[in-house]
């Protein structure tokens, strides 16, 4: 070991004795985000000129050794030191510290039951505060204040904390050179939001996608390149470029597996998964949230009305939404817009290119559906099985000025043997067990009706 610090100890004094001073080290911030509120940090420092360099890092927010990723493009770096300091800030008081600073002085409270006690504060015991009033004392619920006087006294008080950082030391082969450390955040998260609004006829519409990215946490990224995707780092390492190195924490010196860089994210490697890099570079404050728009396309729209027997009892304006970026489009919130009113909302979910969804964004209250069930008739046993025959009537009655068309979906319960026998109007559409109609109904309270018939057998 005493080798070892004499090794140590000579190497430092050598870099020292060949030292060039560097004046600046400009810094660039890379941020990329995952699904889960899981994000990537890259943050590159520019050496200037050859030779030794000294950087303290205080942009990264209470920095942990063992996550933090070293890489290097023309730099070698001999420590990564992590100091702890301890400072001293103002914070608001607690309401306890200004209830126990109050003792033995007079205050006034008002609870909510509209009671008034005012006196002195003779205790204290965190939940009940004992108030005395000439020859008497009351017991008041801290729960049931609403509002106290108190003396005169300071809001605020000081509180230690500790402040981490990092710095680096090491020697630049030429200028220029670059270190980078990269590290997880999980404070950070992305969501995606659609605007959709349809034009006059219902035949096109405008899409909008925005972004919405959250900082949760007490770092900032300033001028920073953003990049979103909704890639799970866990499964691709060129996206989540971690690699772990040895670090002694007594003489701060870390065993780096160096990398040639620059380090970057390639979302051009996705092959297909969605991922967005804004043109411009841009500020994620601490605390802070930004929202940007990602895309406005005008998209073709195909609007119908819907009776659905499990989507509830009443008609629904729905919204066929084809994809036709060429890229998957991410889950979200997709809100209709309709002549400056929001009307509705419904929400997708990873629709791929090309692909359709449905949207069911409001009710349509100038529709009513109901459903009755005309006869229940139990026939023969064959096969040790009873036969039924089951009559149905839909009622579909339009209360609007004009004649509309309405889909009516209506779902047999799942027998193995079920079998539509008659309608009244034919089907546009039978899948399994759900059976589609269209149906035009006149308007000012016409009433279109389907009966149809169909059959099952049972073991009872």
């Amino acid at each position: 070991m005493g080798e070892d610090m004499n090794y140590r100890a000579i190497l430092v004094s050598i870099l020292f004795l060949s030292w060039i001073a560097i004046g600046h080290a400009s810094s660039s911030v890379s941020v990329a985000l995952y699904p889960n509120s899981h994000a990537y940090v890259i943050r590159t420092y520019n050496l200037d000129a050859k030779g030794a360099f000294s950087i303290s890092i205080d942009d990264i927010s209470n920095p942990n050794p063992s996550s933090i990723s070293l890489f290097s493009n023309g730099a070698d770096v001999y420590t990564l030191s992590y100091l702890e300091t301890k400072k001293t800030r103002q914070v608001m008081k607690s309401f306890d510290d200004l209830l126990n600073e109050s003792i033995g002085k007079r205050i006034k409270v008002w609870t909510s039951d509209d009671m008034v006690a005012e006196g002195e504060l003779i205790w204290y015991d965190g939940m009940h505060l004992g108030i005395g009033s000439n020859s008497s004392m009351g017991i008041v619920f801290k729960s049931g204040i609403i509002r106290m006087s108190l003396p005169e006294s300071s809001a605020y008080k000081d509180e230690d904390y500790f402040e981490r950082t990092l710095s680096l030391f090491g020697m630049a082969k030429y200028g220029g050179a670059k270190v980078s450390l990269g590290y997880p955040k999980d404070d950070l998260a992305w969501t995606i939001t659609y605007d959709l609004i349809p034009n006059d006829d219902g035949s096109s519409a405008k899409f909008v996608q925005y972004a919405t990215i959250s900082n949760n946490g007490d770092e900032s990224y300033d001028n920073a390149d953003i990049m979103l995707t909704l890639i799970n780092p866990n499964f691709a390492d060129a996206y989540y470029p971690i690699r772990s190195f040895a670090y002694d924490y007594k003489y701060g010196v870390s065993n780096a597996a160096l990398e040639s860089g620059p380090i970057t994210f390639q979302p051009e490697l996705v092959g297909g998964i969605w991922s967005y890099e804004p043109d411009s570079k841009m500020d994620i404050p601490a605390g802070g949230s930004k929202l940007l728009m990602l895309f406005s396309d005008d998209v073709p729209l195909f609007k119908k009305f819907v009776w659905d027997t499990y989507i509830g009892e009443n008609v629904h304006t729905t919204y066929n939404l084809t994809n036709v970026r060429s890229e998957i489009l991410p889950s979200g919130a997709v809100r209709v817009i309709s002549n400056g009113r929001f009307i509705g909302q419904d929400t997708i979910s990873m629709l791929p290119s090309g692909d359709s969804v449905e949207l069911f964004v409001s009710d349509a209250p100038q529709f009513k559906v109901s459903k009755q069930v005309l006869s229940d008739e139990t026939g023969g046993i064959f096969n040790d099985r009873t036969q039924h025959t089951v009559t149905v009537r839909l009622s579909i009655s339009n209360f609007d000025s004009e004649s509309q068309v309405v889909e009516v979906r209506d779902y047999i319960p799942q027998y193995a043997d079920f079998k539509l026998e008659s309608a009244s109007i034919n089907p546009k559409q039978i899948d399994g067990n759900k059976i589609v109609w269209e149906v035009s109904v006149d308007g000012d309270g016409g009433v279109a009706y389907i009966d149809y018939v169909y059959s099952y057998s049972s073991r009872y």
